[in-house]
């Protein structure tokens, strides 16, 4: 359980600075169970620009056999491959360094290495790649050619009934280490207060053993809020606009996850917290000029972060909230170490997939929301 040395180490290091010393770019903390607190007050590296010729375009709506729709993530293997996620078919492309399609997997159906809703995938260092399909319950794990490895199962039951005190959702794995040991929220609650207000859906990460018998409770999360509004019929809860949603990502050894509520994302490595990243930044308030008629309340302020990804070299991306005036988002790149903040612009329709030393993995939507996956060099 991580929760209260990670909070008096962080009260710690905002007591040690405090107003009347000058601010420090970076204070690190280590508390009692050996999980580093970073503290950075902006950027403390330099600018990273991406080239703009990239080494390698994948899927231009032309109707090839690269034709991308829905796509779900993006991964740089070892050798220069790269594989994709494709939602839209339900597949992975394993394609060349050159674009060449090597090997589709998949396909939709429920059948043995088929899926009905991949929900995300990661890569690991030899090269093998880890899908969560959400929609048949199954984390499948796959070699670096393309061949299941094994497929298990991932149910996992309440602890809490629904009733008309709580609404108990779904969980959902986050990751899976090194040692096979799975990363998951095994299931959400909301609890009704009767109050119109915030309804936050709240969680427990947990770390189980590879058959999912056993766990340890790794920390208490927040997934979303919604609203109460116990005037309406029905169930009284409604989508917050704008509110924070919990993020996650993880590849090789490492699972990243933050609530987007603060400027903090904790790092878990080999089953356990090794890092707790925080920027020193407020929030930005947030008032909209008008609201949708089945919208009943709006955030007060915008969520820290938008996305959040873990790349093939350990590096953590992250995307706040704003969007710079000239259309472009700022994604902060966080060393492996904690220690240094890089910072990169991209355009807003671009997401970020993967990176890998000096390359990034890129989906790109043009003006009429076609899909591309590119790499490109980054300096």
């Amino acid at each position: 359980m991580i929760t209260h040395p990670i909070a008096l180490a962080v009260l710690y290091a905002c007591y040690a600075c405090s107003p009347g010393e000058p601010p420090a770019s970076v204070i690190d903390v280590v508390d009692s169970a050996g999980v580093s607190i970073i503290i950075h007050r902006g950027a403390t590296g330099g600018h990273l620009v991406a080239s703009s010729d990239p080494d390698l375009v994948v899927g231009r709506g032309t109707g090839g056999d690269d034709e991308l729709f829905r796509v779900l993530g993006g991964l740089l293997s070892p050798d220069g491959r790269v594989v994709i996620a494709n939602g839209g078919s339900q597949e992975l492309l394993y394609l060349a360094s050159n674009g060449t399609v090597l090997r589709r997997v998949g396909g939709e159906g429920q059948g043995p290495g088929e899926f009905t809703n991949i929900f995300w995938i990661q890569g690991r260092d030899d090269g093998s790649v880890v899908v969560y399909d959400a929609g048949n319950l199954r984390l499948v794990e796959y070699d670096r050619a393309g061949d299941m490895v094994h497929s298990r199962n991932v149910r996992f039951e309440p602890e809490e009934e629904s009733s008309g005190r709580a609404i108990v959702g779904p969980g959902f794995p986050i990751g899976v280490f090194a040692d096979d040991h799975v990363a998951a929220v095994p299931w959400a609650a909301a609890r009704f207060s009767g109050v119109e207000g915030p309804l936050p859906l709240k969680g427990e990460l947990r770390d189980y053993d590879p058959e999912l018998a056993a766990f340890n409770r790794l920390d208490s999360v927040q997934l979303r809020t919604w609203y109460e509004a116990p005037q309406l019929q029905g169930p009284p809860i409604e989508q917050m606009l704008e509110a924070p949603t919990f993020l996650f990502s993880a590849h090789g050894p490492r699972v990243a996850y933050s609530d987007a509520q603060t400027y903090r994302v904790t790092v878990l490595e080999g089953d356990k917290p090794s890092q707790v990243i925080l920027e020193n930044r407020t929030r930005i308030p947030f008032s909209p000029d008008s609201l949708p008629d089945h919208i009943h309340h709006a955030a007060d302020s915008l969520p820290a972060y938008r996305a959040l990804i873990v790349d093939s070299d350990g590096r953590i991306w992250i995307r706040p909230s704003l969007v710079q005036a000239d259309g472009e988002v700022e994604w902060r790149v966080v060393s492996r170490d904690g220690r240094r903040i890089d910072v990169i612009k991209l355009p807003e329709s671009t997401s970020m997939l993967d990176a890998s030393d000096d390359k990034i993995l890129l989906l790109e939507r043009d003006e009429f929301d076609v899909e591309t996956v590119a790499v490109r060099r980054i300096r």
